[in-house]
């Protein structure tokens, strides 16, 4: 099971975050530093990348964002969902967002 922590001090948060991992899975790529749009222009983000699909569980952005996906293993026995969105993907797409209002636009818009 994942898990997720926060800590709210004077100069802002800290975070905490357990990844549940198969034991069949790669090992994760460590943070680095990554980009929506080109690298000129796009807004940056820190996360790390499953090295078996690429996506990743959790995002900071250079505005102070910070996005995660706790998993929700009852969709995995939904047969009819056959156009699944990685939830790697959902994370790097939130991670574009420099606040909570753009965010929940987008959310409700999925």
């Amino acid at each position: 099971m994942c898990t997720m922590t926060w800590f709210l001090t004077n100069d802002g948060y800290e975070l905490f975050f357990n990844r549940d991992e198969q034991v069949t899975r790669s090992r994760a790529l460590p943070p680095s530093i990554q980009h929506h749009g080109d690298e000129t222009g796009g807004l940056s983000y820190l996360s790390p990348t499953d090295a078996d699909a690429g996506g990743t569980w959790i995002a900071s952005n250079e505005s102070g964002v910070t996005v995660c996906l706790l998993i929700h293993y009852q969709f995995q026995q939904i047969s009819t969902y056959k156009n699944w969105v990685s939830r790697g993907e959902i994370v790097r797409e939130f991670s574009q967002f420099v606040d909570l209002k753009q965010a929940r636009r987008h959310f409700e818009s999925l």
